[in-house]
């Protein structure tokens, strides 16, 4: 009988020590949630197989079919390029594009190991110079399969092959040493098959090899000492297989292995520590497949498993393997099983390189708002994602949902679902649960769609309250949305239709309802919040009739509303939260933001979107203890700090359960934690861990045009030199802040242009159009996810070159000819005087009229010249009489605006112009007159227009105009009534009239077609606006018209 309990112990211990690593495992992973980044999202193939972040910021992914460079909006991919003949392009492309290995050097130079050769990119051309294997040249590369890159603390440069051993590059002569696999020599490398290669403090390089185990390299010497798995020796190497090395802060030598698990390596004693996979063994590793061991910044070791199992989580002081596994179908986890290889980038985000899932992202900072909601594959989890309200009593949690009441165990994590049945009459009465209160004696008070229920937690039993027809005391209606329990112990309901009083003792309850007849009677009957102050007042609002306060001792009601005539008023009547903080200051969160009322005089101060409000439906409000109000939106969450008057919001990619929010899923526990439900689960967090982040992201110019033409540029360009007509300008930026990119934030400058910084307003574009010759310095500063700005700043300075008769050296040159041409006059002139005076004066004065004459020819040429080029300009691009854009330079920079448009998802407008009673004045005055005419009207439209639109005339008297980046289209409106301001005012054309004093007017007609409303195409946009215009010319009541009359734009 002893040896049976003794057993039993034992297996009771095996079994506690089982579940408390699963905890503990679990514990570790929970907050970890993935984003993905795929072909569907432009990485050029989904086989990642090395990530780099280079000095400047850039990721850098390498794949199957390409190397990568992110931003963190858009790829920039490079592959293997050949001519139209099919002939590679030497020492331009990649040698191929199946790209196995990266490293950047400390001279911030990027290599990348292919399947034929090494790599070194050339940055400011973006051209790569190739390291190739040649048979016939013994200091060439010995394989042309790179697997692996390492630089030493020394500078050497090492690069290790999958069939060709070990070479060191020398980086000044192109030459490599070769370190091989000598079968007859135990100091060599014990193969040629290198996986993996790192270095350690104490000057050794670490070669792991796919066949035969682990070699330290003594780079003074050359010498190997060779580590393998020894079958007899359980402190030897588990595998000769080893596919990835690392060594971490401590000195320690992680080895992964292909068949063997993963392998530690004290350099001091030479032995080694295996962990194996073990299915029986929880918190042991996924399997025994790895391809990948990082140390983040943390301290934390990832581990990536290949044939399946995913990430693993390593705690070295537990000794804990948590796994992060691919579940398919389950949002925000990994895509893949097999993972490649992973990086930390310089703000603490993790990337993962997998197999055929692309890239997988890991944020610690959506840890922040942990996450909880109804998991398909688990019992154990939410019942139903749509959360309503929360209630915490010591370490358990009770939320009410669409699927109804949920308790969780905040220590073992586990749920219990209480869900209706109608055949138990001390269940739920309804799955609906919108709102919990707990009473002095430990019952839970539950408002849902089938009346007012109080939940036992000793019984597990539910005693349920209904409407009683024809019973004045019962519960007015079973649709119970809101209950709160006072100081006094009365339990308040709020009902679809009235307000009620419960007394728990009598089971009885008073019935507040509105009596349109009785001004004391409370103004709604359909209850959305329920709230005791501190002086005991109830605060009530309803659905439309705004908020009220019942003075429980007297009776008494005071209404507050929305007044349209007093912006000191509500803000909205549809009110879904009240809030007193601690200074007495009562807040309410309405479909129209959030109002603060000021007791003292009775007004309110509103706050909306305007002054930072993510969005103006706030359905809770918390206060932390910082006296900083959270709020619960249908955009994200929004945390307010009234000192300040600032708002911090928060949405999807800081970890929140989505952008929706539900009115009553918020609550504060005593302990500080908050909680706010949504659409898709709920939220827990602490609000002092929510901290802003402090990252200082890197800020680059990722591309820059001349003409609609890239060029190439790189971060140490000192100055980009341009000619006289290369003045149409753009350039795109980022902030290298990977977090959320969509929330990084810009300003720009152009020195000689921008008198201070201009706002990008969501773009990441800048055009500078018809710019003079001089020097410019391009700027532009960003911030990081949280909007702080970076210290970084990104430039680009340009010169952009006179035309040649604009320099000074020909100035000088034209100058000195002259007084050259002067004083041969006069020397000949003082000669020939002596001589024949008479007769040379005459001749004196012939040849001083011949040079003049030549003088004059000279200059008349130059002054041909520069007509002959700025005729070339004109008819290549602009139009001869007004100076405007023609139609080909219109078309090109209207469809760069329509392209700026598509990515940045902004509007825009085509306006075609017609000037009316144009004719008559060429017939009556003639076409002097008309082109007069004609020069005016084009200063007067430009004058209209901003420096970001377009103009260019097509002919006669038609022009086209394109609005970019407009809200909606009462801003073509308002540009079509000034437009119409500027034409129709009188031109006096008296100095062609033979000296008559007289002014015409003209009148104009305007078509106006939207992008991408009515058409993303350009050419369809002008015939659209064309069309608009005719119509507008025949409909007399109006002189614009748009192309359809429901003109409006996406918001």
């Amino acid at each position: 009988m002893k040896g049976h309990t003794a057993i039993q112990s034992v297996r009771l211990f095996i079994l506690c020590l089982f579940l408390g690593f699963a905890l503990l495992a679990r514990a570790q992973t929970d907050d970890i949630y993935f984003e993905h980044l795929t072909v569907a999202d432009g990485l050029s193939q989904n086989s990642v197989h090395a990530i780099v972040q280079d000095t400047e910021g850039y990721l850098w992914f390498a794949t199957q079919d390409g190397l990568n460079r992110y931003d963190g909006y858009n790829f920039l991919v490079y592959r293997h390029q050949t001519d139209d003949t099919g002939i590679p392009t030497a020492q331009a492309s990649l040698s191929s594009s199946t790209v196995w290995s990266l490293y950047e050097d400390r001279a911030g130079t990027l290599w990348a190991g292919t399947d034929n050769g090494l790599n070194r990119l050339q940055r400011a051309s973006g051209r790569f110079v190739q390291y190739n294997h040649d048979a016939d040249d013994p200091d060439s590369l010995s394989h042309p399969t790179v697997t692996a890159l390492f630089e030493d603390d020394a500078g050497n440069f090492w690069v290790g092959t999958s069939r060709g051993g070990l070479n060191q590059l020398d980086r000044e002569t192109g030459r490599f040493t070769h370190f091989h696999h000598d079968p007859d020599n135990p100091d060599t490398l014990s193969s040629d098959r290198v996986n993996a290669l790192v270095g350690d403090n104490n000057g050794y390089l670490w070669v792991a090899t796919e066949d035969a185990g682990l070699n330290r390299l003594d780079v003074s010497t050359g010498n190997v000492r060779r580590y393998s798995h020894e079958p007899d020796n359980a402190n030897s190497l588990s595998s000769d297989d080893l596919t990835s090395l690392l060594v971490d802060a401590g000195g320690t030598v992680w080895i992964g292995t292909n068949s063997g698990g993963l392998n530690s390596l004290d350099p001091q004693t030479g032995t080694f520590t295996r962990y194996m996979h073990h299915p029986d063994v929880a918190g042991s590793i996924s399997s025994n497949s790895l391809r990948s061991v990082y140390e983040d910044s943390q301290g934390r070791l990832w581990v990536g498993h290949y044939l399946g199992g995913g990430l693993d989580l390593f705690d070295r002081e537990t000794g804990v393997f948590s796994p992060l596994p691919y579940q398919p179908g389950v949002d925000n986890t990994l895509n893949d099983d097999h993972m490649l290889t992973a990086l930390e980038d310089s703000s603490g985000i993790m990337w993962f390189g997998t197999h055929v899932g692309g890239v997988n992202k890991y944020d610690a900072k959506q840890a922040r708002f942990r996450h909880y909601h109804h998991e398909w594959w688990s019992d154990n989890s939410l019942s139903e994602d749509t959360v309503r309200a929360f209630l915490k009593a010591g370490r358990t949690l009770y939320i009410g949902t669409q699927g109804g009441l949920n308790v969780l165990d905040l220590d073992t994590r586990n749920f219990v679902h209480y869900a209706y049945d109608p055949d138990d009459e001390q269940g739920i009465p309804h799955n609906i649960v919108r709102a919990l209160d707990m009473d002095a004696q430990g019952h839970l008070w539950l408002a849902t769609h089938g009346g007012l229920s109080r939940f036992d937690p000793v019984t597990k039993t539910f005693t349920n309250y209904h409407h009683q027809p024809g019973n004045p005391s019962s519960l007015s209606n079973d649709v119970v949305w809101r209950v709160m329990i006072d100081r006094r112990g009365s339990v308040w309901v709020g009902a679809r239709d009235a307000l009620n009083r419960l007394d728990p003792e009598t089971g009885r309850f008073t019935r507040y309802r509105h009596d349109p007849d009785d001004s004391g009677s409370i103004p709604g009957d359909r209850i959305t919040a329920l709230y005791e102050d501190r002086a005991g007042r109830i605060w009530f609002s309803t659905m439309t009739t705004g908020v009220s306060r019942l003075d429980v001792e007297t009776g008494e009601f005071i209404h507050f509303r929305h007044d349209t005539a007093n912006e000191n008023s509500l803000s909205n009547d549809s009110v879904f939260s009240i809030f007193e903080d601690r200074q007495g200051a009562v807040w309410f969160g309405s479909r129209s933001g959030l109002s603060r009322l000021d007791f003292e005089t009775g007004t309110f101060h509103r706050y909306s979107v305007a002054d930072g409000l993510p969005n103006d439906v706030i359905y809770g409000i918390l206060s932390d203890n910082n006296d900083r109000l959270w709020m619960s939106t249908n955009k994200g969450i929004s945390r307010f700090d009234p000192e300040t008057g600032t708002f911090a919001n928060f949405g999807i990619n800081d970890g929140l359960q989505g952008e929706e929010f539900n009115n009553g899923a918020y609550y504060r526990a005593d302990s500080g934690e908050m909680y706010f439900g949504g659409v898709n689960g709920f939220n827990v967090f602490e609000p002092g861990a929510i901290e802003e982040s402090a990252y200082n992201p890197p800020v680059v110019v990722t591309q820059f045009s001349v003409l609609n033409q890239d060029r190439a540029i790189s971060s140490d360009s000192d100055l980009v030199e341009l000619s006289h007509f290369e003045n149409y300008l753009s350039f795109e930026f980022a902030a290298l802040d990977f977090s959320a990119p969509e929330r990084n934030q810009y300003e720009y400058r152009l020195s000689g242009v921008d008198s201070d910084w201009i706002p990008s307003e969501g773009r990441r574009y800048a055009s500078y159009t018809n710019l003079q010759p001089g020097r410019y310095e391009f700027e532009v500063r960003g911030s990081n996810s949280d909007g702080n700005w970076s210290t970084q700043r990104a430039s680009l300075a340009i010169y952009i070159a006179p035309a040649f008769w604009q320099t000074a050296a020909f100035q000088v040159a034209l100058t000195i000819a002259l007084i050259a041409v002067l004083l041969m006059l006069y020397r000949y002139k003082t000669i020939t005087v002596s001589r024949r005076n008479q007769v040379l004066e005459t001749m004196v004065s012939d040849r001083t009229l011949e040079l003049t004459r030549a003088n004059t020819n000279l200059q008349e040429e130059v002054i041909r010249r520069q007509q002959a080029e700025e005729e070339i300009r004109q008819i290549a691009y602009n139009d001869y009489l007004t100076g405007l854009p023609n139609r080909r330079l219109f078309m090109s920079l209207g469809e760069q605006a329509l392209h700026s448009a598509a990515r940045e998802q902004t509007n825009a407008a085509i306006m075609f112009v017609d000037i009316d009673l144009f004719k008559e004045i060429n017939d009556s005055w003639g076409h002097d007159a008309g082109d007069s005419v004609l020069v005016t009207l084009a200063e007067r439209i430009r004058s209209v227009l901003r420096a970001s639109d377009l103009v260019c005339r097509l002919g006669g008297d038609e022009f086209v105009l394109l609005l970019t980046d407009i809200k909606d289209a009462q801003f073509a409106v308002k540009v079509a009534e000034k437009l119409k301001e500027v034409i129709t005012a009188p031109i006096d054309i008296s100095t062609l009239v033979s000296g008559q004093s007289h002014q015409v007017s003209v009148g104009v007609s305007i078509g106006i077609s939207l992008y991408p409303e009515n058409e993303d195409d350009l050419e369809k946009l002008l015939i659209l606006a064309d069309q608009a215009m005719y119509k507008a010319k025949k409909d007399r009541q109006t002189f614009f018209c748009f192309h359809s009359d429901n003109a409006t734009l996406p918001g």
